[in-house]
This record gives structure tokens, sequence and C-alpha cells, in this order.
């Protein structure tokens, strides 16, 4: 059973790193969601945009949630961080990038497992829908058909003029 498990992780991960691939190739185009398709919850809040997309006719939506960690034990197992937490501290809270598969036209939405290749997603989708890619291109376009290279003042270096034969 642990074999196949981690099969399906394994599967999950390249899935992802699919997705990760096809966003920055300008395959999938992430969009901001309406108001429908971000999810309502309970318990955890949502931090930041929530993206969704189709692909091969399912939907496919991408946000980031701010949780209350409920095990202290595996949260602090590998950082000093215990040594300094008092005691009668609030439970300190993490965040969680999540992918979701919706199963019915009706809005279920099927939730991956916690990956940390989700973030990679998330940071893709997040340049993609804001068009970052676009805009860098589109100012150096503008610097390369306007001439000379513009510098700013903190970085532009005096040439000194050429003597002799030009």
């Amino acid at each position: 059973m642990a074999n196949l498990e981690q099969g399906v992780r394994d599967d999950w991960q390249r899935f992802i790193s699919a997705l990760i691939e096809r966003t920055q190739k300008g395959m999938i185009d992430w969009q901001d969601a309406v108001d429908n398709d971000v999810p309502e919850l309970d318990d955890d809040k949502i931090v930041g945009p929530c993206f969704t997309t189709t692909l091969n006719e399912k939907r496919l939506r991408l946000y980031e949630i701010r949780h209350e960690v409920s095990d202290l034990g595996a949260y602090f197992s590998s950082t000093a961080l215990a040594d300094y937490l008092p005691a009668r501290s609030r439970r300190p809270w993490a965040k969680t990038i999540v992918l979701e598969l919706a199963t019915t036209e009706g809005g279920n939405w099927w939730r991956f497992p916690p990956m940390t290749i989700t973030r990679d997603l998330f940071d893709a989708a997040s340049r993609q829908s804001a068009r970052v890619d676009e805009f860098i291109q589109s100012i150096l376009r503008e610097d390369a058909t306007d001439g000379p290279e513009v510098t700013t003042t903190a970085s532009a270096k005096k040439t000194p003029p050429k003597i002799g034969p030009q």
C-alpha cells in the first residue's frame, strides 16, 4: 500500500511540474478568480489572489491559505524556534498553497495534498496572471527601438571622449 501511495504522490509531483512548465511557456492561462470561484473556508483564511484555469475541460483553482498550526511538535521539529516560543504563546500560523480540481460543474472541488512544489506553481501563475514577462519585454523592446541604452543617475558612467581619428 505504501508503494502505491508513493507512486500516486510521484504522479502528482510530475503533474504539478508539468503545470509549472506549461505555465512558464504560456500554454496555460491562469486568470484571477471571479467571485463564485473563490472558495469560502471556515477556519482557514485566503491570503493573496486566487487563480483559476481550464485544462482538458477541467477547472483548476490555486490559492494560498493561512492556517493555525495544530501540531506544534511537527512544526518545530526541524527548527530552533521552539526554544524561543514561550509556552503560553498563541499557536503559530503557517501558509499553504492549495491546488484543487473541480469534480462537477456545480463547484465541488477535490484538493491535492499539500506539496512544496505547489509554491512554484503559485509563483508562476501569479507572474503569468500579472503579465510580468510581457511588461518586461515591452520595456526592453522600447529601449531597443529608442536608440542608446538609458541609464539611471545612480548607475550612469561618463565615457571619456575619443581622441584621434574616428
